[in-house]
């Protein structure tokens, strides 16, 4: 008996034993399970952080090519590629290639805003989301805001933008020259005086080839080529955001505010909401004659900008968006934006407006059909070539009254406009003398 009883309790702590064995292997394998998913858990944010922060820095695209882009073509004059290039064309997006042009120039825009004519011949890559390899020819770039810290790197140095307009230029023997337009970049021989750098500021220029670095003579701007530049010159409360600068009326006279005989400024009305911002403008009927078109004008002062227009190669580009309410046949269905410039001050020209056939010194004018859906804004632009004597521009954006005879009706039951931009620009050009470095 006493036998049994031991043996019933050696199988009893037996079992026991076997079923702490069996709990520990749970909670181990329990254990090992919460880590395997929590080191995947872990794998997994830190790939989904990596693509977020790649895509965001343009290293990688998903879905659409060019959804994401890095750098692309903007413009182009005379292009010609080299029979061994590739051949990309104006708004294809760049991908790491070495190009080779052969003749002509190039204008590239890179995702952070720097602009850069590339003139030929010459060799050059993109090299990262801010930056160019040029091995050949002649450059000029135009750097701004986030673009800060754009890179040029040829084989003898590395330039670093610090907000500047600047030129490079690499020779047959790889000798880098680079000129300061305006601001300030940082030069880097690769060989030679490696370690060494220069900091260069408007009209000062360095040569550097592989054994050393040296001042040089600045070359004028002209002697490179030229990416687009532009500067803003638009006129106030152009978003009609604010019910100021806004005054019934006719043509102003002077500076700084809209002004015509029936308009109103506005929020969201009859579901059409501004494009942006808090208020939108809104056509209404002339009262003295409602059968006749709804206009709106602001005078430019462009004074500001003499030493921009004095070149004489300024294009003065105008753009504005329009949008109406579903409309029959019998009401207005057309927009239309003007802009008209001057020499001298409004003030001492007997009505600018109604003479500017014989006063202006240039004339744009385009008409639009609107299309009858609410939901869509439409944009009119328009540009003309600005003399360097321009002082002011008047600009007038218009709902046009449908062909029919005069009378009472009401066209313009909810005709809109918003963000009237206007800025000058100089075109991408090629360089104008040869240089002999």
């Amino acid at each position: 008996m006493a036998q049994l009883q031991a043996e019933e309790a050696r199988r009893t702590d037996a079992s026991s034993a076997n079923s702490w064995r069996e709990q520990i292997q749970n909670w181990v394998n329990r254990l090992q399970s919460h880590s395997r998913f929590a080191l995947g858990g872990a794998c997994v944010i830190v790939t989904v952080l990596a693509v977020w922060f790649l895509r965001s820095e343009g290293f990688i695209n998903i879905g659409n090519s060019n959804s994401r882009w890095i750098c692309k073509i903007s413009y182009s004059l005379d292009m010609r590629w080299a029979a061994k290039s590739p051949k990309p064309k104006v708004g294809d997006v760049l991908g790491a290639d070495l190009l080779r042009l052969e003749s002509g120039v190039v204008e590239l825009t890179f995702s952070t805003g720097a602009k850069v004519a590339v003139e030929g011949p010459a060799q050059f890559k993109v090299n990262g989301v801010n930056g160019l390899e040029l091995l050949a020819g002649k450059i000029s770039a135009e750097v701004s805001g986030k673009a800060h810290g754009f890179s040029v790197k040829s084989p003898t140095a590395t330039v670093v933008d610090l907000g500047t307009r600047f030129g490079e230029i690499v020779n047959s023997e790889h000798a880098t020259e680079v000129d300061v337009f305006q601001g300030k970049v940082t030069v880097t021989p690769i060989s030679g005086n490696a370690g060494n750098h220069w900091q260069l500021t408007q009209g000062k220029a360095v040569l550097v080839d592989a054994q050393s670095a040296v001042t040089a003579n600045a070359l004028p701007e002209s002697a490179f080529p030229q990416p687009e530049i532009s500067v803003l010159a638009r006129p106030q409360n152009c978003g009609f955001d604010v019910s100021a600068r806004a005054v019934q009326g006719d043509v102003p006279t002077d500076f700084g505010y809209w002004s015509g005989p029936a308009f109103l400024i506005t929020g969201a009305v009859q579901n059409i909401r501004p494009v942006e911002g808090a208020g939108m403008l809104q056509f209404l009927n002339p009262t003295s004659n409602p059968s006749t078109n709804s206009e709106v004008w602001q005078i430019v002062d462009l004074r500001p900008f003499r030493k921009f227009l004095a070149s004489g190669l300024v294009e003065g580009r105008l753009s504005s968006m329009f949008n109406r309410v579903r409309c029959d046949a019998n009401t207005a269905g057309k927009f239309g934006l003007s802009l008209a410039a001057y020499h001298g001050l409004p003030h001492e020209i007997s009505s600018p407006w109604a003479q500017r056939d014989s006063l202006a010194l240039a004339i744009a004018d385009k008409e639009l059909i609107a299309d009858n859906d609410p939901a869509t804004w439409e944009k009119v632009e328009i540009s003309a070539r600005l003399p360097a004597e321009t002082d002011f521009a008047i600009i007038q954006i218009r709902a046009i009254a449908p062909n029919s005879p005069a009378g009472s009706a009401k066209f313009f039951l909810g005709h809109f406009a918003d963000l009237v931009d206007f800025k000058l620009c100089t075109p991408v050009r090629k360089s104008s003398i040869s240089t002999g470095r």
